[in-house]
């Protein structure tokens, strides 16, 4: 655990006024790092001054490898030194989010935008508009940047001074779909991948996105896909989700024979549960030590 500089917080130079004011931003960061076979992944949780909080997963390690001819042609790989070619891959972590956001009993938003169909509303043709979709039961959800979707988690308890419900916003900006069969061995016994969120009611027994043994279980016997066909209310519950964060790797000769950090990221940011910028209190960051020349 450290806290570190995060650049700007926030900034705004009034030009009529001739004020500029500025605000640098710090950010605790809870971390660990697993060791995988050949990979090393970090887990990095950011708490800002603003309510946002983050997850930075960081991978790097040792590229799986093997040899192959001089000239030869590689048709699922990537040649990254001489002889040498790796295969083209996915990663994928299944995150559990226990939510209680004001209370513990919440509800869970879908929210995408587009724009105004009505003519005689948007007569100009610049008129967007959020589009709700309140997600009763349990279920299995994809993103899809093309209409800025999201997910908002709302307090089924508290509201705000706006007189809305406290929440707070889930955005997955980085993962992608899985191009495993789906009667493949590793999409059957890891089905998860082909949700980008999961949504269920808390249930302690219910502890690993997976299942409790995923690489001895038979394929598709446990897990949140195998839990989300009971079709419970997750309406006012305590409400545990589970975003799948993935990245495609096509590997290149720079992450070879070490390969440098690549990074993917999810986002829990306020979304009305402050009535105003809660980093407004943030002092000005003194100067005194700074001299030109």
């Amino acid at each position: 655990m450290h806290e570190e500089d995060a650049s700007i917080l926030w900034k705004h130079n009034d030009l009529r006024r001739g004020v500029n004011a500025v605000r640098r931003s710090r950010r605790l960061i809870i971390s660990n790092f697993q060791t995988v076979a050949n990979y090393d992944y970090g887990f990095y949780w950011s708490l800002f001054q603003d309510g946002r909080v983050e997850l930075e997963v960081k991978l790097t390690g040792i590229l799986s490898a093997s040899g192959i001819t001089e000239g030869e042609q590689v048709r699922y790989g990537r040649v990254v030194a001489p002889r040498v070619q790796t295969p083209i891959h996915q990663h994928y972590f299944g995150i559990r989010l226990d939510m209680a956001v004001d209370g513990p009993r919440s509800r869970l938003v879908e929210e995408h935008a587009e724009p105004e169909p009505d003519p005689a509303l948007n007569p100009y043709g610049n008129a967007v508009r959020y589009v709700r979709t309140p997600l009763a039961t349990e279920t299995g959800r994809r993103t899809d940047p093309t209409v800025a979707r999201h997910w908002r988690v709302e307090s089924a308890t508290a509201t705000n001074r706006y007189g809305e419900p406290t929440a707070y916003r889930l955005r997955i900006p980085d993962t992608t779909r899985s191009f495993g069969d789906p009667g493949s061995v590793m999409a059957r016994r890891a089905p998860f991948i082909h949700q980008h969120l999961w949504a269920t009611p808390y249930d302690e027994a219910e502890r690993f996105i997976g299942g409790q043994y995923p690489n001895h279980a038979e394929p598709g016997e446990d897990g949140v896909h195998v839990w989300q066909r009971q079709e419970r209310s997750i309406d006012g519950v305590p409400l545990v989700l589970w975003p799948v964060l993935g990245t495609h790797h096509l590997p290149r000769p720079e992450q070879w024979p070490v390969m440098p950090v690549e990074t993917i990221h999810l986002v829990l940011e306020p979304d009305g549960f402050f009535d105003r910028n809660p980093a407004m209190d943030v002092p000005d960051p003194s100067t005194g030590h700074c001299h030109a020349g």
